[in-house]
């Protein structure tokens, strides 16, 4: 009867890990089931919000362009379509902006005078505009310098700042992770550095500048790094709960829905950060003692029939 035992424990910790493993599931997952958890979004049917976009970032197609094979959307563009109805800019004048009332401003080129103007006037009756804007951008390019499809390495962005009131300075060389109130986690690439200038714009934790202007509103992020999927999507490019190590699409999303006056859930599953490590320590232990009773068991029928 022992051996029966024996053998049946051995059998179903056998079947189990072999069941995990051919699944995909690692067995943290199947502890926790963190991963049911995250296939199991909730569903929106509400109609999405329109967003212009306006970026020098190789998001959209890639740094190759839309003729060149190879080139595929970014993760964080194809996020952002999920929670908006994206429309792109390639200029920012009167008639481009008159058409919408929310934009995300990523690490734009240099702004011709008149788009300036267009953008600031855009802005004060009523705009409400996201800006991401990077001292020292380390985006990696497969392109020679000065090719004008290179992501811009600077923020270009200072005439318009100054005339806000707000000044953006180089940062450290670090990764910078901040966990947000909300539960959102940010991961950025050597960030810079706000500093107000005027009473009209205020600044919180140096990365972050809120400038009410007129009947609108512009919120700026010292760091466009966050939208490369190298500093969010996990190994393999997931998406999903076992793999992201960050949150940086959707807290671009928040934060633009704060801006425009929404209210509504993530298509994408959110993640308890401040749980994570725990979790999959405790899990991966788990895991663990049920491997070495596996082994056990094994180890006292081979004992058993020796004898």
């Amino acid at each position: 009867m022992a051996r029966a035992a024996l053998s049946a424990a051995r059998a179903l910790a056998a079947g189990l890990l072999l069941s995990l493993m051919s699944s995909g599931v690692e067995p943290y997952e199947a502890v926790l089931g963190h991963r049911a958890a995250a296939q199991t979004a909730p569903a929106s049917t509400a109609p999405k919000p329109d967003l212009m976009l306006f970026t020098g970032l190789p998001i959209i197609w890639g740094e190759g362009g839309a003729f060149d094979p190879r080139s595929r959307p970014a993760a964080s563009f194809k996020m952002l379509q999920a929670e908006f109805r994206v429309r792109p800019l390639d200029v920012l004048d009167e008639p481009s902006l008159a058409s919408g009332r929310l934009l995300l401003l990523a690490q734009p080129r240099a702004l011709a005078p008149e788009e300036l103007v267009a953008l600031d006037g855009w802005v004060r009756r009523g705009g409400r505009v996201l800006i991401l804007t990077d001292p020292q951008l380390v985006w990696p390019s497969e392109l020679p310098l000065g090719d004008i499809r290179r992501a811009p390495a600077i923020g270009l962005l200072d005439p318009l700042l100054t005339h806000w009131g707000v000044r953006l300075e180089r940062g450290g060389q670090d990764i910078v992770v901040r966990d947000l109130p909300g539960g959102r986690r940010l991961r950025m690439a050597a960030p810079g550095r706000f500093v107000a200038t005027k009473p009209a714009c205020a600044t919180a934790d140096g990365l972050w500048a809120r400038c009410p202007l007129g009947s609108g509103e512009a919120l700026l992020l010292a760091d466009a790094d966050l939208m490369n999927d190298a500093l969010w999507v996990g190994e393999g490019g997931d998406t999903s709960w076992s793999d992201r190590v960050a949150d940086n699409p959707l807290v671009v999303a928040d934060r633009l829905d704060a801006l425009a006056g929404i209210e509504r859930e993530r298509i994408a599953p959110s993640i308890d950060w401040s749980r994570n490590g725990e979790d999959r320590h405790v899990a991966w232990l788990v895991a663990g003692l049920a491997l070495l009773l596996a082994a056990a068991a094994a180890a006292t029928l081979v004992r058993l029939r020796r004898a």
